[in-house]
């Protein structure tokens, strides 16, 4: 008995009932505009619009098993938000993306055991395998894949690219060689006056697996007081589980420093998680981080905080 797969699935209980045929292209629509003292129509354009179909299925349900449990994992398996991946055992080499329509009754389709289910494709085209093709370097400076898309419809193809060496710019040519080429370009190549400049190169990553690196920092600085103590926490976070004596006044908790390799830099950008959790909804508190000068002055902060008695975070 013929049946098909589903978004990666098949169930064997399932099968296609006999005499049905699926449509060989998709449904389309031609517009033509028809002109006074002209005979017949001008054809304007073609629309190929949705593929759908009305596949009637038979039901063999398994012995032993329960209705409700079989309902549930027809619709867990048909059901679905995105198109996915239709194939048919008459045809292994094709794929459609496709949903289930949504009038589909699936206690009428168990109870009687035989229904019809509609399958609607966005996208009408089926698909073929995918194929990849290699780059290769060989009588010039380019890199060069030659293939055929065998397909009724122009497809572009999806190109990785891993770059060996540093560069300002990538042309990507396509089409026959040499004259008949169009090209897309990323970036844009030097002049001879230019010189090239990193454009982001990360000085710092801390994963914060560990205090190893990191100076506590005691007495009063700015605003705050470094008293308690810093831990790591699933190897992913630094964290207080201390903040010092009761009743100690002002912020106050563990503070640490680091230096950023490389020294003093400017034209910068930070990036950093944080994270803060109040148990009461009279505790307060703030987390913080900040960058500092060789001076040790204040350059930039960031925090998240919670200074009010009568909320919580």
């Amino acid at each position: 008995m013929s049946s098909f797969s589903f978004n990666g699935e098949r169930k064997s209980y399932i099968h296609i009932e006999r005499g049905w045929k699926r449509p060989v292209w998709a449904p389309l629509r031609r517009n033509f505009l028809s002109v006074p003292s002209y005979p017949g129509a001008r054809l304007l354009n073609t629309q190929t619009e949705m593929r759908v179909f009305s596949v009637p299925v038979g039901i063999i349900v398994p012995s032993g098993t329960k209705l409700e449990i079989l309902k549930e994992d027809i619709a867990d398996w048909l059901i679905t938000d995105q198109p996915k991946e239709l194939i048919f055992d008459v045809e292994p080499n094709r794929t459609y993306l496709a949903v289930i329509n949504e009038e589909f009754d699936i206690d009428e389709f168990v109870d009687i055991g035989q229904g019809t289910l509609k399958f609607i494709c966005p996208m009408p085209y089926k698909l073929g395998k995918t194929n990849t093709h290699k780059f290769t370097q060989s009588w010039s400076t380019e890199i060069t894949s030659n293939f055929t898309n065998k397909g009724s419809v122009e497809v572009p193809a999806l190109i990785e690219i891993e770059a060996k060496k540093p560069s300002t710019f990538l042309d990507v040519w396509f089409g026959a060689y040499p004259y008949d080429r169009d090209y897309f370009r990323i970036g844009y190549p030097l002049t001879v006056e230019e010189t090239t400049v990193q454009e982001r190169e990360r000085v710092l990553w801390d994963e914060m697996s560990t205090t190893i690196g990191w100076t506590p920092v005691t007495g009063v600085f700015d605003d705050m007081k470094g008293t308690g103590e810093l831990k790591v926490k699933d190897a992913t976070a630094i964290y207080s589980p201390y903040y010092g004596e009761e009743g100690t006044k002002g912020f106050h908790g563990g503070i640490a420093k680091k230096s950023i390799p490389g020294g003093p830099m400017q034209d910068f950008e930070m990036e950093v998680r944080v994270h803060l959790q109040s148990k009461n909804i009279d505790q307060m508190g703030r987390v913080e981080v900040l960058l500092l000068d060789e001076a040790s002055n204040i350059v930039t902060r960031i925090n998240m905080n919670d200074l009010y008695w009568d909320a919580e975070i």
